[in-house]
């Protein structure tokens, strides 16, 4: 038994009537010769790429890894409602701006507040959700996502000033949910580039 390999590839033993064979093939990846791209082994096709062995994703194939994306997701709608909370306490208990609620309801204001908070979580996670399908469909998937989440995003901003409230609230209020809305995109982003891994083989 004889055995080849190549830089940065596992050694692949050969029998004598393979490397006999092998004397008279030009150099670079054989018929004989495998090469582990992580994917398992792949074998060269005819014209110097690689062919996926069955069961593996092919070249240029999106593949979302669901735990990571929705870990990642939840940790963003957490984020999300503790910058919510941090915006109120900064508003009303720093700046005496009353949001949400009177300003003799206190520094954290009435149940107003939790809603919020948990408003800025559910959205979150109906983001990952949205995320999770444009990753599995769409073409471009992070461009649609942005454009989609920074228009909910000036939605939010343009809310408070349809409502009947004191200029320094609606300007506080639209503060919080446009910080809100940067973060959920931002953070999202962030875990899609973790939780995609695209299979792109080198050709050679």
């Amino acid at each position: 038994m004889t055995e080849q390999s190549r830089p940065g590839q596992p050694t692949r033993k050969f029998t004598p009537g393979e490397a006999s064979h092998l004397k008279n093939q030009p150099r670079g990846y054989t018929e004989y010769e495998q090469r582990d791209t992580g994917y398992g082994y792949n074998t060269p096709n005819q014209a110097g790429g690689l062919h996926p062995q069955a069961g593996q994703p092919g070249p240029d194939e999106r593949v979302v890894d669901a735990g990571k994306l929705w870990s990642g997701g939840v940790g963003t709608a957490v984020i999300a409602s503790l910058v919510v909370l941090v915006g109120i306490l900064l508003v009303r208990g720093v700046l005496a701006i009353p949001v949400l609620a009177p300003e003799d309801a206190g520094t954290y204001g009435t149940a107003s507040t939790t809603s919020y908070a948990f408003g800025a979580f559910g959205i979150a996670i109906l983001a990952t959700g949205l995320l999770h399908m444009m990753l599995m469909f769409m073409p471009s998937p992070i461009s649609f996502f942005n454009w989609i989440l920074g228009l909910m995003t000036l939605v939010s901003v343009l809310i408070p000033f349809t409502m009947n409230a004191e200029m320094e609230s609606q300007i506080a209020t639209a503060s919080i949910n446009v910080v809100t809305g940067i973060c959920i995109i931002s953070l999202l982003n962030t875990v899609a580039n973790i939780a995609v891994n695209h299979n792109l083989i080198n050709q050679r």
